[in-house]
């Protein structure tokens, strides 16, 4: 049996399951597993992810997380994903997300599924600067 940390850090979870880190997948799980804070999977968090995910090992998890972006052609569950990463992206007190902090967050969420997200980054970024 594997035994648990008592919080499990993100990157650690990618490499277990062969992931870039910048991926949606691991995005995808925080999500479902109702993840506080970003970058770590608390023990009750993991558990209740591992048991919406229907999973109960890392073996079983990596054939599932391949699948998960596959959800976001569901539009609810995708707009879903959207308010939990800006609500995941920003700090407690503020309203809103940095340009830097946005750009990472949407480049993630988005990816290459979108053939002018980057040219929105760019955007972004030029007039965050000016």
């Amino acid at each position: 049996m594997w035994a648990f940390p008592p919080s499990l850090c993100a990157a650690l979870l990618s490499i277990l399951l062969s992931f870039n880190i910048y991926q949606v997948n691991i995005l995808i799980i925080a999500y479902l597993m109702g993840c506080a804070s970003m970058g770590v999977f608390t023990h009750d968090e993991w558990l209740t992810g591992m048991h919406r995910l229907e999973c109960d090992s890392l073996a079983r998890l990596r054939p599932v997380a391949l699948a998960l972006p596959e959800r976001l052609h569901d539009r609810e569950f995708s707009r879903e994903l959207h308010r939990f990463a800006f609500d995941f992206a920003r700090d407690a007190d503020r309203k809103s997300v940095d340009i830097p902090t946005a750009i990472a967050m949407l480049s993630i969420v988005l990816g290459d599924r979108f053939p002018h997200a980057n040219d929105f980054f760019v955007f972004l970024d030029v007039r965050h600067l000016l």
